[in-house]
């Protein structure tokens, strides 16, 4: 008798395992937790473009530069819902917070598509290499006008003068700055530097 008990467990025991086995199982997603590499993080002064498409009647196409508190201003909304943080987003994330703000509360379906352009760096003026430079991680002046070479003989080093893409300007001491880099200043996407002449 016990016997018998003993192969009717192991029969039920092969069935179970042989139905799983035949079941279809769906594959869990696969979840990068990698970062996005930096070139892909929105930063301020970045020029954004935002397509609404998918609807009879979408909102107006959408062009801005991130304001320097991180923020745009989406069209169609009410006050207090039009600005939106942007600044420390991938393109994709601010994707899914623009449609947010829109779905369903307006529509009842619509697709956001966000791109930003290649974003720049300008350098004039006494550096060994003056040119455009590739926004691609965070930088201050200093290191800048390090990328672009360097100063040259000539380069009034306690004036740079750095202008917002807005048209904000802001004096730069490089010399106090490379003692104490609390006097350094962050540039951002579409920013120029100006290292002007000394004439002593």
């Amino acid at each position: 008798m016990k016997m018998i008990l003993k192969f009717c467990k192991f029969g039920f025991a092969c069935f179970i395992l042989f139905a799983l086995i035949g079941c279809e199982t769906t594959p869990l997603p696969v979840v990068n937790d990698a970062p996005p590499p930096i070139g892909d993080i929105l930063k301020i002064g970045d020029s954004v473009t935002i397509q609404f498409t998918d609807v009879p009647h979408p909102p107006d196409y959408h062009r801005e530069n991130i304001k320097e508190d991180g923020t745009i201003s989406l069209p169609g909304l009410s006050a207090e819902k039009k600005s939106i943080q942007a600044a420390g987003l991938t393109p994709q994330k601010l994707e899914r917070a623009v449609w947010d703000l829109y779905v369903p509360s307006m529509y009842k379906r619509l697709t956001v598509t966000v791109t930003s352009e290649n974003r720049y760096i300008y350098v004039h003026g006494e550096v060994v290499l003056p040119n455009r430079y590739q926004y691609i991680t965070e930088m201050t002046v200093t290191q800048v006008i390090a990328t672009a070479g360097g100063f040259t003989n000539f380069a009034r080093k306690n004036k740079i003068i750095l202008t917002r893409k807005g048209g904000h300007r802001i004096e730069v001491d490089c010399k106090q700055a490379l003692i104490d880099s609390s006097y350094d200043v962050s540039v951002w996407p579409g920013d120029t530097i100006t290292v002007k002449r000394r004439f002593f």
